[in-house]
């Protein structure tokens, strides 16, 4: 069943209208006709199952139940991805949002080859955030992730609380993340920090140390930073219990 995300402050009366693009999609593109089902997210972790009534300009729908979503992974799982070349970005966003992550926080690293110039960067977190919208409705999530705007790798440690967990994934050294289930299971956020294309100095690495971060291992073979982002993510899903 096809999802919109909506404002739930606009419901009245267990009714709600659907206007502009998501209405021309729903009428031109899925071709929906009145008594057909439609479902709906307030972004919130609710959903709502309805029927349209009413097509004209708006597509006008009957609420028939709200549910707390079974889509959303129970806990917030944070994807730091440092900046890579190219619209890679564009590519893990997509992923980590059906997968299941709450955010995604790209940051400059030292080896991060791309530095975009800083006039540039609200016009990129717009369309990040766009690419976030879309994949959380394909997904079917009912929680939009948010896009953080890119930021240094020493604020991005910072945003970490004390009852989080954070996870560096260090091509030279590491455990797996299998050997520090418990640690996950008792933290309330865990972040999980991938690098580039050159990976990290040793230097961050000693840095993410000293914020008591585990250092882990993806394997053998070297990823590609946007292959380290997907493998990564689902790993940590499956021990968790979400895959």
């Amino acid at each position: 069943m096809p999802k919109f995300f909506i404002d739930n402050k606009l419901i009245r009366d267990n009714i709600y209208e659907i206007s502009g693009e998501d209405a021309l999609h729903i009428k031109k593109s899925l071709r929906k006709k009145v008594g057909d089902n439609i479902s709906l997210s307030d972004g919130c972790g609710y959903d709502y199952d309805c029927i349209i009534i009413n097509i004209t300009k708006c597509i006008v729908l009957n609420i028939q139940k709200i549910y707390l979503s079974k889509t959303e992974v129970k806990k917030e799982i944070i994807l730091c991805q440092a900046l890579p070349k190219g619209d890679k970005l564009d590519f893990i966003i997509q992923k980590a949002v059906e997968l299941g992550v709450s955010m995604v926080v790209p940051f400059i690293s030292n080896r991060c080859v791309s530095r975009p110039k800083k006039e540039i960067l609200p016009k990129k977190n717009n369309r990040y955030n766009k690419i976030a919208l879309e994949a959380a409705k394909q997904s079917l999530r009912s929680k939009i992730p948010v896009v953080h705007e890119i930021i240094s790798f020493s604020d991005c440690l910072n945003m970490i609380g004390e009852k989080d967990k954070g996870i560096i994934f260090y091509e030279e050294e590491g455990k797996k993340l299998c050997l520090i289930e418990k640690e996950l299971f008792k933290s309330e956020r865990i972040f999980l920090f991938i690098g580039s294309e050159g990976g990290f100095e040793k230097q961050e690495i000693e840095m993410a140390i000293a914020k008591n971060f585990s250092i882990c291992t993806l394997g053998n073979r070297i990823l590609r930073c946007e292959t380290a982002s997907i493998t990564g993510i689902s790993v940590l899903m499956h021990i968790i219990g979400e895959i």
